[in-house]
């Protein structure tokens, strides 16, 4: 490179890759980047961290981890479905840190901040800072887009394993030989091990793709004691957690529980071919319409020319600008009640008198938003096609390499976690941030113009985005929250110190726990139905029954009918119960079942049986909604 040159791009923040031909940013271009990416994740994240109250989702492994640190072992003296690294985790946090709720939440909270980074240095090696800024803080948006999100949780905690066993991979394909490739291959199964430790299917997807990814890369050029050397490392690494975590379940007899509980040897969620094909079966025609989508957004994308190669450091300004704006007018809309989507109950299913204007940007949303969430699998599916059609071409670009290997590993990871469910956000990592910034990266090569008209569209999202998020924190078995502009009081429970509800919420949720421990003693039972374990964490009471959760996809059959008997022979002292809505339940039976009857429908029977014979103490009703939550006490 001439030294004239060379000044000047440097001036612009950029230099050549005299190998790939593509633009690299200086050290402090990329750092610049760096630190607005990390300001803007955590700011977003500190607007709703503690304004919500999460009773079931936001309290399962905590209750977990406070089992376990009472000397009780999962799958052997409770039921739970997952590898336990997360549970214990927050057993670890608690432990330190004492018995709030809000611990488990800082820590998801920096969690996220740091896979931003290792998104965003992962892929600033091969696209421009400006469009890996904005990639990866979409992504992280969309991330965070589950209506049950509580920040602490076992399916994000996997996506985090997952991305940081990729990154040591792609690392190691620039630096194969030596002790730092070595390394790297170890360190990638260590990190693929707790990912399969924190969340069965992500870590199954996870410890597959990545060596034969990596094989297939270095058997193109015909290395294949490199790839037999990675394979055998990343498998050392691998074992090192799942080996101490299988001792630990060995020593305490909770082993075979635990095998028969992650590999699914029940029926919660369907049978084998019902689980493999719900990403494109769930909701088949949206999936074809992604799809096509999808194809579309590639071809416009890819006939782009390429006439510009740098990348001015203003650039990158400009655009953390703009989503620092988009993120602040979000924020106001919902404190001010002014536009869009603050002044409207997000999951208000009654329109009620809001205008058509508004009627229709909240369904165009809503759209987007599930359209977005089926992308990841789309998307990284075909990059990862179209790529492939150089895999075993000698003028594959580094770059090319590199990019392949991110699309297969993001469709793995993709793909496992929508096992669960079709439309899920933990889905959006780290596949929305290649895809976003790959076509940012393209329009920012054709012109200036085109690539501030995608940043402005860009930061409209991020604004509709942050205000949604903010006017819902959370929804999950009708438990709503309110905004959080009227999260403003704190509780006297010692265990939601830190925490910033609701009137309702926190009225309601205080009113039970203090009936329950009002109306039972510490050797007493308590069962809570079908889905709110907070209540157990609060009161220090466990269910009498084998399962704390008698949901639908996470309770087996043979599990269900045990603990029908259990109830029958020793009935709780305290019962909180929410009937079940009976057609929403059959919409879920049809998803996971095929239409068959589930054994929480036993569970709820025996229940109101039970409960012929209790006097109900208690009664309210769940913030927006005609769901009532009813208690019982045995006389």
């Amino acid at each position: 490179m001439m030294g004239k040159e060379a000044a000047v791009l440097e001036m612009k923040g950029a230099t050549l890759d005299p190998q790939s031909n593509h633009v690299v940013q200086s050290r402090t271009h990329v750092w610049a980047g760096a630190a607005i990416l990390g300001c803007l994740s955590l700011a977003y994240t500190l607007l709703y961290w503690n304004r919500f109250l999460a009773p079931s989702a936001g309290a399962t492994s905590f209750y977990a981890a406070e089992e376990i640190l009472r000397g009780r072992v999962p799958y052997r003296d409770f039921l739970f479905l997952t590898p336990p690294l997360h549970a214990l985790k927050t057993a670890l946090l608690i432990a330190l840190f004492g018995h709030k709720l809000i611990v488990p939440r800082l820590d998801g909270m920096i969690e996220r901040v740091i896979i931003a980074w290792l998104l965003y240095f992962w892929l600033v090696r091969f696209f421009r800072v400006s469009s890996v800024l904005l990639g990866v803080f979409f992504g992280i948006l969309v991330f965070s887009q589950d209506a049950a999100d509580s920040l602490a949780n076992y399916h994000h905690d996997s996506v985090f394993w997952a991305v940081a066993a990729g990154l040591c991979a792609s690392l190691h394909l620039d630096r194969a030989d030596g002790r730092r490739g070595t390394l790297l291959s170890f360190a990638s199964g260590v990190f693929a091990g707790l990912c399969f430790a924190t969340k069965q299917t992500t870590g199954l997807g996870v410890l597959f793709a990545i060596p034969i990814l990596v094989g297939l890369l270095h058997a193109r050029g015909g290395q294949w004691r490199n790839a037999l050397r990675f394979a055998s490392y990343y498998a050392a690494g691998w074992a090192v957690p799942m080996g101490a975590l299988i001792l630990w379940l060995y020593w305490t007899n909770a082993l075979p529980a635990f095998i028969s509980s992650i590999f699914m040897a029940s029926s919660s969620k369907g049978d084998m071919l019902t689980v493999v094909s719900r990403p494109f079966l769930q909701n088949g025609f949206l999936f074809s319409t992604v799809l096509l989508a999808t194809a579309a957004l590639a071809l416009c994308v890819t006939i782009l020319p390429v006439r510009h190669r740098t990348d001015p450091q203003n650039r990158t300004v400009i655009t953390g600008i703009g989503a620092a704006v988009a993120l602040v007018l979000g924020a106001a809309s919902v404190y001010t009640a002014i536009g869009w989507p603050g002044n409207v109950q997000w999951e208000d299913a009654h329109f009620g008198n809001v205008p058509v204007t508004m009627q229709w940007i909240r369904v165009f949303f809503r759209l987007f938003h599930s359209g977005t969430l089926i992308l990841p699998i789309t998307g990284s599916l075909l990059i990862f096609c179209f790529c492939s059609t150089d895999l075993f071409r000698s003028t594959m670009s580094r770059r090319r390499v590199q990019v392949w290997f991110f699309s297969g590993l993001s469709f793995a990871i993709a793909y496992m976690l929508s096992l669960s469910w079709q439309n899920y956000s933990p889905m959006a990592l780290p596949a929305l941030a290649l895809i976003v910034a790959a076509a940012l990266d393209r329009f920012a090569s054709f012109s200036a113009i085109s690539f501030y008209i995608v940043l402005a569209f860009f930061c409209l999202l991020i604004y509709g985005y942050v205000g949604s998020k903010l006017m819902q924190p959370y929804l999950w078995m009708d438990w709503i929250e309110a905004s959080v502009n009227v999260a403003n009081h704190t509780s006297h429970l010692p265990k939601l110190a830190g925490l910033r509800l609701s009137d309702p919420t926190l009225a309601d949720t205080e009113a039970v726990t203090r009936l329950i421990l009002t109306h039972s003693s510490p050797s007493d039972t308590l069962l809570v139905y079908p889905y709110f374990p907070l209540f157990y964490v609060l009161t220090d009471r466990r269910p009498p029954t084998y399962a704390f959760n008698h949901y639908l996809d996470v309770a087996p059959d043979a599990i269900c009918a045990r603990d029908i008997q259990t109830l029958r022979a020793h009935p709780p002292r305290v019962i909180v119960y929410m009937a079940e809505n009976l057609r929403e339940l059959a919409q879920d039976e049809m998803i996971f079942r095929a239409g068959r009857p589930s054994g929480s429908r036993d569970v709820a029977r025996t229940i109101e049986g039970i409960v012929a014979n209790y006097r109900l103490l208690f009664t309210f009703q769940l913030y927006n909604t005609k769901r009532q939550i009813n208690l019982y006490v045995r006389p």
